[in-house]
């Protein structure tokens, strides 16, 4: 089943548009002080997220994302 749905999203066009929407509108929102808005669209899209386990490491810094700290 996961292997299905893996295979189901490398020929979706979905995941590039919800990107590219992304890109345009929470810059937007974020101008508009809509925090709460751009939470919920982010955590929508991290529902559909995968996980690659790797060997290599990390980002050294702390990272961000709309202002929150992962």
């Amino acid at each position: 089943m996961c292997q299905r749905r893996a295979d189901l999203v490398k020929v979706s066009p979905q995941p590039i548009v919800e990107r590219a929407l992304q890109s345009c509108v929470v810059p937007l929102l974020m101008r508009l002080g809509l925090r709460k808005l751009i939470r919920t669209l982010v955590l929508h899209s991290v529902g559909k997220a995968t996980m690659v386990i790797s060997n290599v490491p990390g980002p050294q810094q702390q990272r961000t994302l709309c202002g929150e700290t992962l």
